[in-house]
């Protein structure tokens, strides 16, 4: 897995479902995000946290649409 090589443009990927309930495809994000961390922990590694999951929480954050229990499922996965 390389997801701790992802830039924060990376991981910004617009949401182009016909819903358009957030801007960002935060679903594709969380659910690659908890698939690395069990793959990590299963594997006996370490993943640090890096800044840039910070700066993507900070991206994300300001969409009107996010609900506040996604933001805090997204925030425990990546600041895990």
């Amino acid at each position: 897995m390389q997801l701790d090589q992802a830039t924060l443009e990376d991981l910004l990927m617009p949401n182009f479902s016909y819903s358009m309930e957030t801007l960002y495809n935060l679903e594709c994000v969380l659910r690659m995000v908890q698939h690395f961390m069990a793959t990590d922990q299963a594997t006996g590694g370490a993943s640090p946290c890096s800044i840039k999951d910070e700066y993507y929480l900070v991206e994300v954050a300001p969409d009107v649409n996010l609900k506040l229990t996604k933001f805090m499922a997204l925030a425990e996965a990546v600041l895990e």
